[in-house]
């Protein structure tokens, strides 16, 4: 057959976890080079709609993927946006750039900015997630007597 009748578009193609590909590849590209005090790939993603694509994929993707879809959240959230000083470089400037023992606190420091929110765009994909589950647990909760949800991927939330 055809190139098209080998290509997989939409919905076919998120069950075969192309979604997943995608946005991984893109998404940890964008984050390596944050890693690298280069954010225009970062600022490409965001004007190209990049942050909307991901939260597309997190509203219209199986419940299997789903988890994969909130870890990529979780890497752009922590993309450190370039011209923000960060603590290290305040260490820099407070101990003279020179202390002893420096290198152990200024990797701290890194791990520690590692998992810092940095980026409110991606931010406020968590923002909207929050607010769209907070209606559907309550509901959930009111039908089933008070009880809480239990995410084991055997169960419907909704």
């Amino acid at each position: 057959g055809s190139a098209a009748n080998r290509c997989l578009y939409g919905a076919d193609a998120e069950r075969a976890g192309l979604w997943i590909v995608a946005l991984t590849t893109v998404i940890h590209l964008v984050a390596a080079s944050c890693r690298h005090q280069c954010v225009e790939l970062l600022k490409d993603y965001d004007s190209a709609g990049g942050y909307h694509v991901l939260t597309h994929a997190i509203a219209n993707s199986s419940a299997e993927h789903v988890p994969t879809l909130l870890e990529l959240v979780t890497v752009l959230v922590c993309c450190k946006i370039a011209g923000a000083p960060s603590s290290y470089d305040e260490m820099d400037d407070e101990n003279g750039g020179g202390s002893s023992g420096g290198e152990t606190t200024h990797r701290a420091v890194d791990i520690a900015e590692g998992k810092m929110a940095m980026n409110t765009n991606a931010f406020e994909i968590v923002d909207e997630l929050m607010a769209r589950s907070t209606g559907v647990l309550a509901a959930y909760k009111e039908r089933h007597g008070g009880s809480r949800p239990i995410f084991d991927g055997g169960s419907d939330v909704a």
